[in-house]
């Protein structure tokens, strides 16, 4: 069955995309860096109550403690999702300077044909480092971008591009890059991504800047649009309040939220708020009560 033949998509204004994190297993960084064994698990099974009400931890239910090297719990995974409306995933993509970090799950997607479930690709171009905020303080991973990274990069992006399972945008293959403004050259990146589709004989891809740090409308770098993250509270560049933002004439709608339309295409997301069990803090902030309460995992 096609997409627009299920009565749940097809009835669908909007296409639901879930983002996949793939640090649900076991690599030789992160046992180095965090001890042996460690995964994303680690962290969910330590996450404390931190007001009244505050339901933590929250224990997986259908699939228990998954491991993503697991063929079955990918395809599991797969199912899943689609019964509860669920498009595509957007798999978390860590590319240093050619490295490669938790690829294991998506390449075994890609190599095997399975699970028979739409995806994309979302470059989280950020310096991992012991506080989990991308900051440069206690680097353990940091984010490099060297002469001919970006077309070394498209070759490899163009690969997962050709697959038939990739999400499309009127033909377009979608790819999302989480940091535009850290690109030292963000419109050489685009220019070689969509170089290399051209000659690969792919449709020109469907670029989209996250804002997640910033509010920037990313198409002066080349992109075609933008993600509206609400993962961490995005500031308007250059301005303080995020009520005040206009992007090309576009208007605010819960600025506070760093929400905006603009006319180039704004996708919106919702993200869950992950920080306080990673960095093992144990306080909340007022008027974050709401969102910790239903997005911590």
């Amino acid at each position: 069955m096609s997409l627009t033949d299920d009565p749940i998509m097809s009835e669908r204004r909007a296409r639901l995309v879930a983002f996949y994190l793939p640090q649900f297993h076991p690599i030789p960084e992160n046992d180095a860096w965090w001890g042996k064994g460690f995964t994303e698990w680690t962290n969910v099974s330590k996450a404390v109550p931190l007001f009244p009400g505050h339901e933590q931890p929250h224990m997986p239910a259908d699939l228990g403690y998954y491991d993503l090297r697991v063929p079955e719990t990918r395809r599991d995974q797969a199912d899943l999702a689609r019964e509860h409306g669920i498009e595509a995933f957007c798999y978390w993509h860590y590319w240093f300077d050619g490295k490669r970090l938790l690829e294991r799950p998506f390449a075994e997607v890609l190599a095997s044909g399975e699970p028979d479930f739409p995806f994309c690709l979302a470059w989280a171009n950020e310096t991992w480092s012991r506080r989990w905020l991308g900051e440069e303080k206690e680097i353990l991973q940091k984010q490099t971008y060297s002469a001919g990274d970006a077309e070394r990069h498209a070759r490899w992006l163009v690969e997962a591009f050709r697959d038939p399972r990739y999400l499309r945008v009127n033909g377009r293959p979608v790819f999302l890059v989480y940091r535009p403004l850290d690109l030292p050259d963000g419109s050489g990146f685009t220019e070689a991504l969509r170089g290399e589709c051209r000659r690969a004989g792919l449709p020109n891809p469907y670029l989209l800047g996250v804002c997640s740090y910033a509010l920037k409308d990313h198409r002066s770098l080349g992109f075609d649009g933008n993600v509206m993250f609400g993962r961490r509270r995005a500031q308007p560049a250059g301005r303080r309040r995020a009520e005040d933002v206009r992007l090309h004439g576009g208007q605010e709608i819960d600025g506070g939220a760093a929400g905006i339309v603009a006319r180039a295409p704004v996708h919106h997301g919702l993200m869950g708020q992950h920080g306080p069990p990673r960095r093992a803090r144990h306080r909340v902030h007022r008027g974050h009560a709401r969102r910790l309460r239903a997005g911590t995992p």
